[in-house]
């Protein structure tokens, strides 16, 4: 049985795409993944959305943004 940390980070990395495997992004990509706090939707939207996304300075954007929203999102 897998973890729920590898199952969530398998569906980001299936909706963002080969991006999440780069040297410059995947650690800027699994912290995104992490700040979707488990919610299916908003790890495939999320990862949907940074799909193709080679800049590491558009994820840290992403990432800042998703913190930024953290207190509308109900735990």
């Amino acid at each position: 049985m897998k973890r729920r940390g590898c199952v969530k980070w398998e569906l980001f990395s299936q909706s963002s795409g080969d991006v999440v495997e780069l040297e410059m992004i995947k650690f800027h990509a699994k912290a995104v993944a992490r700040e979707c706090r488990g919610l299916p939707l908003a790890i495939i939207t999320v990862g949907n959305a940074m799909r193709k996304k080679k800049q590491p300075e558009l994820w840290v954007d992403a990432l800042f943004e998703l913190r930024r929203s953290a207190p509308y999102i109900a735990e």
